[in-house]
Parts: structure tokens; C-alpha cells; sequence
């Protein structure tokens, strides 16, 4: 067993956390470009695993410039037994306290992000005139976590009382 054999993981993380900040960016022939090139690589490895399908994923493998739909993307990730939830959510029976530290840092580096909005606000969020206000002053990154944090809780504890 090498002492490398971690990396491989760590390899497809790691192109994973790429191919999620492009998915972000604003660029949309860069995510098109490497989105054509992904369905490429997607499909040839699908048909080296497959030769039942094919015939139906030859025409994709030839694609040079136009995107397959999200169907029959969705058809190919189905076809490598792949289940993708376009709902799916944070499991939290999944995250481990190393996330949750995570999701700190990325909170804080959006709230340090936001600052000029936050500055551009300050008046506002010293002397509110009302809360509808000073709500709208918060940067969006605060305002959507505590909504979901808040939101939660008040369901669960609604579910319990009920």
C-alpha cells in the first residue's frame, strides 16, 4: 500500500470543489467549455463501463460545442447508477464538526466580502427607521443563514408542541 493512496480521494475532492466554483462564477463560456469537456470524459468512461448504452451516449461523445440538456445529463448520471437529487440538501447525519467549522469560515469570509454592502448600510443598521430596514441592510449571506437556522428551529419546536 502506498502512502499516496489517500490522494486519489483527496484528487477527486478536490476537482469536486473546482467544478462547484465554476458552477458559481460568472463566467458562462468558461463553465461551458469545461462543462463540454466534462460530458465528454463522463460519457467515454460511462461506454468503457457499458457497452449497452452506447449507441444512445455515441452522439454526445462527438459533441464539440453544444451542451447536452440537464435530462439527458441527468439520463447518463442515472445510467452510471449515480442518483442526483437537484433538492438535495445537507444531510446532517452526515456533517461532522469539521463542516460545521467550515461553514463558519465560509460565512465569515461572504460577511468580509459583503463589507462595502455592510458600510454602504451603516446608517441604516446604527438608527434603523424600522426593522423591515434594518433586515434589508444585512447582507444576503447573514440574512438567508439565519432565516434557515431560525426557520428550522421554530418548525421543530412547532412539530413537538403539535
Amino acid at each position: 500500500m502506498s502512502h499516496h493512496e489517500n490522494d486519489i480521494k483527496e484528487i477527486l475532492e478536490a476537482i469536486g470543489h473546482w467544478i462547484l466554483n465554476i458552477a458559481t462564477c460568472e463566467k458562462s463560456m468558461w463553465q461551458k467549455k469545461v462543462l463540454i469537456h466534462l460530458v465528454r470524459v463522463i460519457t467515454q468512461l460511462n461506454q468503457e463501463k457499458s457497452n449497452n448504452t452506447s449507441d444512445i451516449l455515441i452522439p454526445l461523445a462527438d459533441t464539440k460545442t453544444e451542451i447536452p440538456s440537464l435530462f439527458i445529463i441527468l439520463i447518463i448520471l442515472a445510467l452510471m447508477k449515480f442518483n442526483y437529487n437537484l433538492d438535495k440538501k445537507l444531510n446532517p447525519k452526515n456533517l461532522t464538526p469539521k463542516n460545521f467549522f467550515e461553514f463558519g469560515e465560509a460565512l465569515a469570509h461572504s460577511t468580509i466580502l459583503a463589507k462595502n454592502e455592510l458600510k454602504l448600510h451603516k446608517k441604516s443598521l446604527e438608527s434603523p427607521i424600522s426593522i423591515e430596514e434594518y433586515h434589508a441592510s444585512f447582507p444576503l449571506c447573514l440574512v438567508q443563514f439565519y432565516n434557515g437556522l431560525l426557520e428550522t428551529l421554530y418548525k421543530t419546536k412547532k412539530k413537538i408542541i403539535d
